[in-house]
């Protein structure tokens, strides 16, 4: 999204990228209008970097997610479970990009991996059923949000940049 110099927001830009995502229905999941993205930010599927060159990694991961919750029979369990499973697909990643910098260090810049649950179109990957199913809750009802700070708290632990 455009900013002029001024800091304001071009509303015309925020109108068409409205216009192309009403107009894209369930499809809108494969088109981003993102704004005041913070620098070095690796959300995906939108990044911004002030100054120089540099990568981040936005991977769509809710299918961990649900089958860590399908391996658990009790909260605790699936914190340990998920923090596992996400640290050893994540990890192996960012060795890869860690690998990768050695190479192109005077170039680019590896930022981080966004790490956040990106929902899915697929069912099986539905974060919605996966909660209802772990049986802490049902979606949208008392808990879920406990749950969801659960998850977060959880990602925000995990032993990538």
């Amino acid at each position: 999204m455009n900013i002029s110099d001024l800091g304001i927001v071009d509303h015309e830009l925020c109108l068409a990228a409205a216009r192309i995502i009403t107009n894209l229905g369930d499809l809108n999941f494969r088109y981003c209008a993102s704004a005041n993205m913070v620098d070095c930010c690796p959300f995906f599927p939108a990044g911004y970097q002030k100054y120089g060159y540099g990568y981040s990694v936005g991977l769509e991961c809710s299918n961990l997610l649900v089958q860590s919750l399908n391996q658990a029979t009790a909260v605790d369990e699936f914190v340990h479970i998920f923090e596992d499973t996400m640290n050893i697909h994540f990890e192996k990643i960012q060795q890869i990009c860690i690998d990768l910098q050695d190479d192109i260090s005077d170039i680019y810049e590896y930022n981080g991996i966004d790490a956040s649950i990106a929902p899915s179109i697929n069912e099986d990957e539905s974060i919605v059923l996966g909660i209802n199913e772990f049986g802490f809750c049902k979606f949208g009802n008392p808990g879920s949000l406990s749950l969801i700070n659960i998850i977060t708290a959880a990602i925000k632990r995990l032993n990538v940049k």
